[in-house]
């Protein structure tokens, strides 16, 4: 494909995103996690229904797997359309873990709601109308009871987001604060795939760009990575349940596609149901103190934000 076809796709493409995500500025197509109760809420990123349908009958916590539809295709989209002002008191009493790096882009005063990855090099980036369109009345970080940032970690090699470390950020959250309630934001099972650097091992090219490999024969190694990466969060969330008190939702923020190029991710404003629709678990916690975590837990924002999304295949 030519690079002046390509520029054209990708306007007309911004064309229909600005139409969709206008439309979603009015009405909210999706169910959002603050409309329910909960102590503790996980969301897996990037995590389908099916997948965690594949994997339940190895996790106790997983004996009734609900569907939901999610507020968003992508990380981004899910969290403008679900830190808003509307739910401002339950986001008052919230503690937010995650080290996804949208949140920097979107808990601010002047979040760009024209800059989104599908806009990059199209007429709608840095557009003053497109702005206003766009526009929704989201919180800031200063909203919240606590915004924890998790940190890159080098896990054999890999720059990734621990889920170990984030699971002992959350338990220390839990044990340590009065908030009525803490979400976590697990980065798994989206890639890079790290269960087999985890283990000690070295990464392969599937782990580190598995869409990229879609085809050619490998489309069951790419779903089995995805099942093992998923598999390496769930065995953390099994400890946090272990070591937190209180009513639990699990649900992620967007699915995957899993097709051919270009529809082998997730991307912005893609009403699909393999993005869309995802998992809705509500189980519940009991502290046995059986880990006792030692992490620093820490509100300062990480000002690598370039580098976290490098890491998770965005830039």
């Amino acid at each position: 494909m030519g690079s002046k076809t390509f520029s054209t796709i990708k306007n007309i493409y911004a064309c229909y995103f600005v139409c969709w995500m206008t439309l979603t500025s009015y009405v909210e197509v999706g169910a959002n996690i603050f409309d329910v109760e909960w102590d503790l809420a996980i969301i897996l990123d990037g995590c389908r229904v099916d997948a965690l349908e594949q994997v339940a009958d190895e996790y106790a916590f997983l004996t009734d797997i609900q569907t939901a539809t999610s507020l968003g295709s992508s990380s981004k989209e899910w969290m403008v359309n679900t830190f808003q002002e509307t739910h401002r008191s339950e986001i008052a009493e919230t503690i937010y873990i995650t080290g996804n790096g949208w949140e920097n882009d979107v808990l601010r005063e002047d979040v760009p709601f024209s800059n989104w990855t599908v806009t990059k090099g199209t007429w709608a980036n840095d557009n003053r109308l497109v702005d206003r369109l766009l526009y929704r009345s989201t919180v800031t970080e200063a909203d919240f009871e606590q915004v924890i940032h998790q940190q890159l970690t080098d896990i054999n090699g890999v720059d990734a987001f621990c889920p170990k470390e984030l699971t002992d950020l959350t338990i220390k959250a839990g044990r340590e604060n009065d908030a009525e309630r803490v979400l976590a934001h697990y980065m798994q099972p989206h890639q890079p795939y790290i269960h087999r650097a985890a283990a000690g091992n070295p990464a392969t090219e599937i782990d580190s760009d598995p869409f990229g490999h879609l085809g050619e024969g490998n489309d069951d190694a790419v779903w089995e990575a995805y099942l093992d990466n998923l598999r390496h969060a769930l065995d953390q969330v099994a400890v946090l349940l272990a070591n937190f008190d209180g009513d639990v939702l699990i649900t992620a923020d967007h699915g995957e596609m899993f097709g051919r190029p270009p529809f082998a991710g997730h991307g912005e404003g893609i009403p699909h149901p393999a993005l869309k629709r995802v998992p809705w678990v509500k189980t519940t916690a009991s502290d046995q103190s059986t880990r006792q975590p030692d992490v620093e837990m820490s509100t300062e924002q990480i000002d690598n934000t370039a580098e976290r999304l490098s890491a998770l295949g965005y830039l």
